[in-house]
């Protein structure tokens, strides 16, 4: 079983009680964020996240999409069409799609030192007390 912080799926079930779209923008293989999408009940289809082609139903090493750094904000104007009123973001290279937001933004920290993006974070930490962002440590 994925790591899930309790506080951010009980965040997310509220902004679906509250009738917000809810979507996913990631670096991460879209197909594999799919499965954890469904613990905090995202449709897959509001997942935005890389892919690859296909030939003949296998993975190709061909990249397809890759909603990464400054490109995620791209892809949402491309798929979603609006900026975001509420963004977060656990990475220093989520910085770009967290200015787009046009009321709130978290930044998310839960590597510890020992963690491949710890280095990454504590920046996104750093820029997030410069914006005046909230930050939340799991």
């Amino acid at each position: 079983k994925q790591k899930i912080f309790q506080p951010m799926q009980q965040l997310v079930q509220h902004f679906h009680e509250s009738g917000f779209e809810v979507w996913i923008v990631t670096a991460s293989m879209k197909w594999l964020v799919e499965i954890a999408a469904k613990d905090f009940s995202i449709p897959k289809e509001r997942v935005i996240g890389a892919t690859v082609y296909l030939n003949n139903g296998i993975l190709t090493n061909r990249i397809e999409q890759l909603p990464f750094r400054e490109t995620k904000v791209n892809y949402m104007q491309k798929i979603i069409g609006e900026s975001p009123l509420f963004a977060a973001g656990n990475t220093f290279w989520d910085k770009d799609m967290l200015y787009t937001a046009t009321e709130l933004v978290l930044a998310v920290c839960s590597e510890d030192s020992t963690g491949p993006n710890f280095e990454s974070e504590q920046k996104l930490k750093e820029l997030a007390i410069k914006e005046n962002w909230l930050i939340q440590k799991f």
